[in-house]
């Protein structure tokens, strides 16, 4: 082709048309590239604007709760509030009925009432006002001092009383004593034969006492005197109380007194320091008129 052109135009003019050639070569790629500028120029107005959203889609499922955050700190307290109005009176308003006064009269055996019921002895007729109901303190017999509630202020035959008793001692006392208090004196003090001391697993005088620890009973003018327990202890004597307290048992010193008396127990005391135990016990009695 070259030779073709060469036979045509000659040397110089296949020069021309070479160098016409390059550059119309060389500015068709420039055009067709666009430079650098160019190629974002290009770029920048051969993309289109952006179209309308879509409709929006459904709405998904809730997704499962999270776990419960820590609580958060207590908020401050709040003010009092104002105090509320005073309540409306009840409906009726008025005060209870006074209450009833008891009326007591003393009257003396000479003008006591028809049914005598203090045996002429005069005493107090006690009664709720307006109830005529009357009840009746009478004096003891001849006006002595006594227990309004027995005739004489001694205790009545086959009436009985009970008690309870005990006792604790130091590790240095060869004997222990608990006492035994009448609340109503007897009639007469009672002998050694009439009076029963009754261990917890043996009964010297079930005809007598037979009654329990728990349900103390006695004959009429007996004493009964029953164990619940004596520790590191044992039964000495049931006695009089007297000015002296027999340490052995003396005559004439056993029984009781109009008032009551006196339980001695040998102490063991020795042994029970060695074991680091107290000495001590307890029981019930009951005495008959």
């Amino acid at each position: 082709m070259l030779t073709r052109l060469q036979n045509h135009v000659g040397p110089a003019g296949l020069i021309v048309a070479i160098v016409a050639l390059v550059a119309a070569l060389t500015g068709g790629a420039i055009a067709a590239t666009g430079g650098s500028d160019g190629s974002k120029a290009a770029a920048s107005a051969a993309k289109g604007k952006p179209g309308p959203k879509g409709p929006r889609g459904p709405r998904g499922k809730t997704g499962a709760q999270g776990p419960q955050g820590p609580a958060g700190p207590q908020g401050p307290a709040g003010s009092a509030g104002a105090k509320g109005e005073t309540g409306a009176p009840g409906a009726d308003g008025n005060p209870g009925a006074a209450g009833k006064s008891v009326v007591t009269t003393t009257f003396e055996g000479t003008n006591e009432p028809a049914t005598e019921p203090c045996e002429e002895r005069g005493g107090n007729s006690i009664e709720v006002e307006g109830s005529g109901v009357k009840r009746y303190a009478c004096n003891g017999a001849d006006g002595a001092k006594g227990s309004p509630w027995t005739a004489g202020g001694t205790l009545p035959t086959n009436a009985t009383e009970s008690g309870t008793w005990s006792f604790q001692a130091s590790y240095e006392e060869p004997v222990a004593y608990a006492d035994i208090a009448f609340p109503i004196p007897l009639e007469a003090p009672l002998d050694s034969s009439h009076v029963v001391y009754v261990p917890p697993f043996s009964n010297p005088d079930p005809v007598h006492c037979a009654g329990s620890a728990a349900e103390p009973q006695a004959a009429s003018g007996y004493l009964c005197v029953y164990e619940v327990s004596a520790f590191y202890s044992e039964f000495l004597g049931l006695n009089k109380i007297s000015g002296g307290v027999p340490i052995s048992p003396v005559p004439g010193t056993a029984g009781a007194n109009t008032v009551g008396a006196l339980l001695r127990f040998t102490t063991f005391g020795q042994e029970a320091e060695e074991e680091e135990f107290p000495i001590r016990g307890f029981g019930t009695f009951a005495v008959t008129g």
